[in-house]
């Protein structure tokens, strides 16, 4: 079986394969299996295939950016009727060839692939690649004074597109992390309240600085994690007054206070009056 491929021009530091449709009935394989040198980005727009990196097994859908990066063990297999480009850079002839050229976009790409597989392109971001992609693949298909210079500056636009949209990713995920982290938080807090009275036992349990658990807990509630403990504590303590019969001492020892006089100095400075005052409020309220 053979892929129609628009064929780069191999001395420019970019070449772009246009993954075609005329096929047999079979699977197209692209390169065979082969020890990856440059940088390659692989974007089907139409079709499916089968990436495979590492022998690790990914299946290919529309309008997902996939990478094989330097040092991988890659495979591709492409199905008829599948549409796409192949982008594939060399860092090195591209410092040679632009002065100007910033690895850091590809740094930025590379740390991002070699955790996860795939990157999703929603619909304002094709329409913003393609052009780029145009120009990438004309500029690549021949010799004309500067296209060096102008592949290498497309190339730096290309990937800052793509590291724009990683960044978006990243922050939602980033988000979500943070998300779970403070409902794992307020799940202890209501189990162990009682027991953990600061944040660094949090923070230990929950394997992050205590300052990070109270920014995290403050831009999720607006207030850090120190405030919902005491809070916890507090509000524990005001039903036990309002609704048991139980005295000063037996609800500090309930609370795990070392002892009453540190519960009441807690309480005071909580509630504004003594546990004694604020009981009494509350039974003649009942009244």
């Amino acid at each position: 079986m053979d892929i129609t491929f628009t064929f780069p021009n191999k001395r420019l530091p970019v070449k772009v394969y246009r993954i075609g449709s005329e096929m047999g009935d079979g699977v197209a394989v692209y390169p065979p299996r082969h020890h990856q040198v440059d940088f390659e980005l692989i974007w089907i727009q139409q079709g499916a295939g089968l990436h495979i990196i590492n022998d690790e097994r990914y299946q290919m859908t529309a309008n997902v950016l996939y990478a094989a990066l330097p040092g991988d063990e890659h495979e591709l297999y492409i199905e008829p009727g599948a549409r796409g480009y192949i982008v594939s850079f060399n860092t090195a002839y591209a410092n040679q060839v632009d002065v100007d050229y910033d690895i850091t976009d590809e740094s930025y790409l590379h740390n991002y692939f070699s955790r996860s597989p795939a990157l999703t392109l929603k619909g304002d971001q094709v329409e913003q690649l393609q052009p780029l992609i145009n120009l990438l693949e004309n500029e690549s298909t021949k010799e004309a004074e500067l296209g060096s210079e102008i592949l290498g500056k497309c190339l730096q636009l290309f990937l800052l597109y793509i590291r724009r949209q990683i960044a978006a990713v990243e922050d939602r995920s980033a988000m979500a992390r943070m998300n779970a982290l403070v409902k794992r938080y307020f799940g202890l807090l209501d189990k162990d309240f009682k027991t953990r009275k600061n944040v660094e036992e949090y923070a230990r349990e929950l394997k992050v600085t205590p300052n990070y658990l109270n920014l995290v807990v403050k831009r999720a509630s607006g207030y850090p994690a120190n405030y919902h403990i005491r809070q916890r504590l507090f509000q524990e303590a005001k039903r036990k007054a309002k609704y048991s019969g139980y005295s000063v001492k037996e609800i500090a020892y309930y609370l795990n206070f070392s002892d009453s006089s540190h519960f009441s100095k807690f309480f005071k400075s909580m509630c504004g009056v003594s546990f004694s005052e604020y009981r009494q409020t509350e039974l003649k309220g009942a009244a």
